[in-house]
Formats: C-alpha cells, sequence, structure tokens
C-alpha cells in the first residue's frame, strides 16, 4: 500500500484531531488512501472529524455507557469548556450517583473518551463532535414530541457566562436544534408558531424551570434578525 502523503505539520495536526487515537487514526488512515489518493492536506481541508467508520466506533462506545457516564459526556459538551470536579458534581441530577463520579469519570479517561489537563475535564474533540450531533437530535425530538428529558436536564445557553462560551453554545447547540427543526416545520414562521405555541401549552401545566427557559433561548435568537438559519 501506498503510504501517506503529508507534510511534518499535516501529520500534526491529523494526530491532535484526533487526539493520538490509535484505532481512529488507522480508520482515518484508510480513508485517505482510499477516498483522498493518500493526501492528508485534502482530508483536512475538507473538514469533517466524524464519519462512516468512525462514526460506527464511537456509536458503539456510547451505547455501552452506563446513564451516569452519559451524563457526564453529555454535560462536558453542553459547557463548552473543560470542567472542574466540582463543577460536575454542581451540575448532575443524580443525587444518589455523585458518590460515583470519580470512578466514572476514570472509566471515561481509559477508554479515551475524556482528557484531563490542569485538573479539568474535558472531551476529545472527535467525541465532542459525535455527541453534539447525538445531543441536538435527541433534543429537536423532544421538542417535536413534547416529551422533556434532556431540555430539563441542560441548559442550551448560559446567559451569566462570559460570550465565548454563550457563543460556542450558540454555534454548537441552539442553531443546530434549530436547522433540525427547519427541516421538520419547513419555514422559520412555522417553527415560531409552534414553540409560542408550546410555551403557552407549559405555563398551563407543571414543567420545569428549564424547559421554558430553553424554548424562550429558542424564540429569541429565531426571531433574532442578525441571525440567519441556512
Amino acid at each position: 500500500a501506498k503510504s501517506l502523503s503529508a507534510s511534518d505539520e499535516e501529520a500534526k495536526v491529523l494526530v491532535r484531531r484526533y487526539e493520538g487515537n490509535p484505532l481512529a487514526l488507522k480508520i482515518v488512515a484508510t480513508t485517505i488512501c482510499s477516498v483522498f489518493d493518500n493526501s492528508v492536506s485534502a482530508f483536512l481541508k475538507q473538514g469533517t472529524t466524524v464519519f462512516g467508520d468512525i462514526r460506527e466506533l464511537l456509536a458503539e462506545q456510547f451505547e455501552r455507557l452506563s446513564e451516569l457516564e452519559k451524563e457526564i459526556v453529555y454535560w462536558l459538551a453542553v459547557k463548552c469548556k473543560p470542567c472542574s470536579l466540582k463543577e460536575l458534581q454542581n451540575q448532575i441530577l443524580l443525587p444518589a450517583q455523585k458518590p460515583s463520579l470519580l470512578d466514572r469519570i476514570d472509566s471515561l479517561k481509559r477508554r479515551s473518551l475524556i482528557e484531563v489537563n490542569s485538573g479539568c475535564f474535558s472531551l476529545q474533540s472527535v467525541v465532542t463532535e459525535y455527541v453534539k450531533h447525538q445531543l441536538v437530535e435527541h433534543l429537536c425530538e423532544e421538542i417535536v414530541a413534547k416529551k422533556f428529558s434532556l431540555l430539563q436536564r441542560y441548559s442550551l445557553i448560559e446567559h451569566r457566562s462570559e460570550e465565548q462560551l454563550r457563543d460556542c453554545q450558540t454555534h454548537h447547540l441552539l442553531q443546530p436544534i434549530l436547522q433540525c427543526l427547519l427541516i421538520k416545520f419547513g419555514s422559520k414562521d412555522s417553527i415560531a408558531t409552534y414553540l409560542t405555541e408550546l410555551l403557552t401549552d407549559l405555563s398551563a401545566r407543571p414543567a420545569s424551570e428549564r424547559v421554558t427557559r430553553n424554548i424562550k433561548n429558542l424564540i429569541r435568537y429565531l426571531k433574532d434578525d442578525t441571525q440567519r438559519l441556512l
């Protein structure tokens, strides 16, 4: 087989993108040879990190996670920044499982799903992309079905946080959810009507304050004339 064609810098970028994960890099190398004529540069330019076999690999790992491990992974994806153990303990909404938190974090680290730096935890970049995609799909389904689980547990945007974090959450959560809803409802006006009616329904029955706040944030973003759904 022909070897990959890459400069030293391109090789470093490729390894960083997949956090040095041997299995992921092996899958990527095969794809670069078969689809990109051995050119690492051509592969890097197309920008996609999660695809085909890598998506299947991550899906298999994700399916094996316990509920607490999924909770940790989702929170790290939503926060858009490394989190300390104390921050995770404050966010996890399963009190009985808090004593097991450190064990589960260690388990995720052994499986190369999270990494530790300066005492804070974050997802590997390839895992972040996969988890955010899964999270957006599930949140969109909950909004359409009016059955809320994840939307009760996670804030789509934290207004008290720094601007960079809000921008990250807007880009990776709010906007993709609305793009998903756009496919289902066909127009921004239809989405706005549905979400407004949903907000009215929520006010008439017991509902999580977080669900209501999340729906309001989606409506606010949708009505902002400076934003565009493509």
